[in-house]
């Protein structure tokens, strides 16, 4: 082991970490017979029955019934408001009726009753809020007794809405003055700040923590790290493990077995990428502590338009050999998954590293990165014309046809003055690779725009800091992953809680409202309102398929739309469909034009609407089994992980269902010795030689 490093006694260069239950040593295998699993199946019959009642019992204890009795009126706002919370809705006090300045009767409603009144200024309003009532009639009403008391009179527990899950009621208005009563209430937008407590093997739990991808070298380590380095990294892995029962990570090590990357994921991430893995963007320009080792991110964008995390990386090197391994280790960690489209900075080694791994995967450069690079390639000429950073930000960000992009390029270069810049050929000599007028064809999910506006790069330098040490790193980091996960929940909350504002009260755009995102939405119906800025004309009809010319106003260019009535297919030059997921506003203009009021469900992408992330993670998980032999080893581990995880969870919270889960749990690993014994014996075995 050389002076400074740290050594890991392995034979392997690559070490895969997870939590798994400890195995059971010592004992003699037990066989166990059908009469016993009767047994246990009353058993288990028995402890159900029981369990059932004691849940009934609770539940009526804070479900409302006509009838109940109250001392004060807060005391039955507090006790339909602790409902209210359970259920996921939010309540406020409704009509009163006082004699002689006593509440005589006083009536509690769900937030959603009622429509919003007319008011007549809201036509100059630019900015219109969105529409939370929907006429629900949940309610709770009660009425003072002769006795000083207040009984229940009236209930109404039907919801004409969607009420929201429990990790997100702490958004709900009446329920933040509930929190704030309780002391021993977590606010839950604190616990997502940095908090490593809770199950963050949940996938819909917003308090997981962060994970990593880190890759390595498979030579010899020319630099060492610190001292502290490695033992902080496993510090931190042991600390994560117990709290975050689904957290995984991966470490390499050089030939002689110091370790050199580091790999690292939950379940979140996982979840994540099963709904929104088909666009990837890598990023891998951060750089961290003294060494400057590279810091590389997994990104991609929600249903809301919002950046998610998919996983990171604190490299050794940038080489070919150390993103091959980032990238096959991500692709384990996926179930083999591939994303669409990746996007990467513009470094060879990546570029080669795709190839080789990703062959089938789109790769385009990230166009931010090519952006940032450029006003570091030309500093001068950034700070000495003012007008070259607004026509080059125009030229790779807003332009929307191939004709505009040469254009607008052709201009910017005699404006400034500079057709021979080195830097400047060598970009146009790549257009085809970054230039978003040559990328329409492949899908990006609009993730440049969310680059743009978010600055992913000064979000982690809000974070982090480039002298921190690894631990500091890794908790900041976990932060940062906390943050973006909650705005994720409160934009869920949003969405499930309110209506985006029409601009116009057409049946395209009430069809879209229902079924897109509030972000998502926005888009659409900005398209839409572009496409009633278009002249159109039909240009000819080729059997089942009329061919259109679109041309917005005030613009010299026209896009060609085909549509075919025998399939119910609209294809447009602009290929906004294809990259974006969304269609144009020529498709929609064309689409008004045949009287076609609803969006074509083919046209309608799954990962941006309000239901994205409703069916879990079933398809995501089913495709596992088309993965390759090699990777089952570590998929069924994990899928009889998960389970037992939840059987002792529930198992340890009861002492007599705890005996029951342990004696089963015996019996069980008994008879899976046991077949695997007699298929031990059926194999051939093998002798030294």
């Amino acid at each position: 082991m050389g002076t400074g490093g740290f050594s890991m006694s392995s034979s392997s260069c690559e070490k895969n970490v997870g939590i798994g239950p400890q195995s059971t040593q010592g004992q003699e295998p037990r066989g166990f017979d059908l009469e016993e699993c009767h047994n246990l199946e009353e058993s288990s019959h028995d402890l159900s029955m029981s369990r059932d009642s004691m849940e009934d019992k609770s539940k009526r204890d804070w479900v409302p019934e006509i009838g109940i009795e109250f001392e004060t009126v807060e005391d039955a706002y507090s006790f339909y408001n602790e409902y209210a919370g359970k259920v996921g809705f939010s309540i406020r006090k409704h009509n009163c009726h006082k004699k002689n300045g006593i509440v005589h009767d006083r009536t509690f409603c769900c937030s959603s009753e009622g429509h919003r009144a007319f008011d007549k200024r809201r036509v100059n309003v630019k900015n219109h809020r969105p529409e939370t009532r929907t006429g629900c009639l949940a309610h709770l009403s009660i009425v003072l007794q002769a006795n000083g008391k207040y009984r229940v009179n009236q209930f109404e527990p039907s919801h004409n809405h969607p009420v929201v899950t429990p990790e997100k009621a702490h958004f709900l208005r009446s329920q933040k003055r509930l929190a704030s009563g309780k002391s021993n209430v977590t606010n839950k937008s604190n616990t997502t700040m940095g908090s490593t407590s809770g199950n963050a093997g949940d996938p819909n739990d917003v308090c997981h923590t962060n994970s990593d991808i880190i890759n390595c070298l498979t030579s010899k380590r020319m630099r060492t790290m610190e001292k502290g380095d490695a033992g902080a990294i496993l510090e931190y892995f042991d600390k994560m493990q117990p709290e975050n029962t689904s957290f995984f990570h991966s470490l390499q090590l050089d030939v002689d077995d110091k370790v050199t990357n580091i790999f690292w994921i939950d379940a979140k991430m996982v979840a994540d990428y099963g709904h929104f893995g088909d666009v990837v963007c890598l990023n891998t320009t951060y750089r961290i502590n003294k060494d400057s080792r590279p810091f590389a991110s997994f990104i991609g964008v929600n249903h809301h338009k919002q950046a998610v995390i998919f996983g990171a990386a604190l490299l050794y090197d940038e080489t070919v050999e150390s993103f091959v391994w980032l990238f096959k280790t991500f692709l384990k960690a996926m179930f083999g998954n591939k994303p669409k489209t990746i996007l990467t900075d513009q470094y060879e080694a990546i570029s080669r590293a795709v190839a080789l791994v990703l062959p089938e995967t789109c790769h385009r450069f990230c166009v931010w990165h090519v952006y940032q690079t450029t006003i570091k390639q030309l500093s001068n000429v950034f700070s000495g014309s003012r007008s070259f950073e607004t026509d080059f930000s125009k030229c790779i960000f807003d332009c929307e046809g191939e004709e505009e992009f040469l254009a607008t390029w052709e201009n910017m270069i005699e404006k400034c003055n500079l057709r021979d810049n080195s830097w400047l050929q060598k970009l146009f000599r790549e257009k085809e690779e970054w230039a978003l007028v040559y990328g329409h064809n492949a899908f990006c999910a609009d993730i440049n725009s969310i680059q743009r506006s978010e600055n992913i790069n000064c979000a982690l330098r809000g974070y982090l800091n480039s002298t921190d040490d690894l631990l500091h790193f890794f908790k900041q980091f976990e932060r940062l992953v906390g943050d973006w996960r909650y705005k994720e929940l409160k934009a869920d909350f949003t969405m499930s809680q309110s209506t985006p504002h029409l601009r116009m009260p057409v049946q395209m755009l009430k069809h879209a409202v229902s079924i897109y995102t509030p972000a998502v939405f926005e888009m659409f119906e900005k398209e839409y309102l572009k496409g009633w800025d278009c002249d159109v004309h039909v240009c000819g009809e080729i059997g089942t398929i009329s061919i259109y010319k679109v041309r917005p106003c005030e613009k010299s260019w026209e896009y060609t739309v085909t549509f075919d009535t025998s399939s119910e297919t609209i294809v447009c030059s602009c290929k906004k469909f294809e990259f974006v997921g969304i269609l144009c506003g020529h498709a929609l203009k064309v689409l008004d034009h045949r009287n076609i009021r609803f969006i074509p469900s083919k046209y309608i992408i799954k990962r941006w609407t309000k239901d994205a992330k409703a069916e879990s993670d079933k398809e995501f998980h089913a495709s596992a089994l088309k993965v390759d032999s090699r990777t089952s080893l570590g998929r069924h581990y994990q899928e009889l992980y998960h389970n037992f995880i939840k059987i002792a969870e529930k198992a340890a919270k009861s002492e007599d269902v705890c005996e029951f889960a342990l004696d089963y749990s015996n019996k069980l690993l008994q008879g899976v010795e046991d077949i695997l014994r007699s298929k031990n014996q059926s194999e051939t075995p093998i002798t030294a030689s």
